[in-house]
């Protein structure tokens, strides 16, 4: 492989505005060195999106599975309240008889 000199920073920026973005993808009128470092960059933005991709799936199937958990525990709450109704209804009653004993409003019954 033939090496080109390397060029600096004003020539480059020559290149890279007179080159099609077809010639740049292809590597057409890069060093050997700028076409390793575009390749290396190009690797790393792709890891970088695999891993971001493999976060969000697993961040979305946490958010799947506490909603699912949520809604089973609403679930079991309602089922709960619904049991406890009646009971909590007829202690309200006998809470208000004793306070109307009390208060001297209603005679205990016996």
């Amino acid at each position: 492989m033939s090496r080109r000199p390397s060029r600096n920073k004003s020539e480059r920026i020559a290149v890279s505005q007179s080159a099609s973005p077809l010639d740049l993808l292809l590597d057409k009128g890069l060093t050997e060195e700028e076409s390793l470092t575009k390749s290396s960059v190009v690797s790393e933005a792709m890891a970088m999106m695999l891993h971001l991709q493999r976060e969000k799936a697993d961040v979305q199937m946490d958010l799947c599975q506490f909603c699912r958990l949520a809604n089973e525990k609403i679930f079991i709450v309602v089922a709960k309240l619904e049991i406890l109704e009646p009971a909590a209804a007829s202690r309200t009653g006998i809470i208000m008889i004793f306070d109307a004993e009390e208060k001297g409003l209603r005679t205990p019954e016996r």
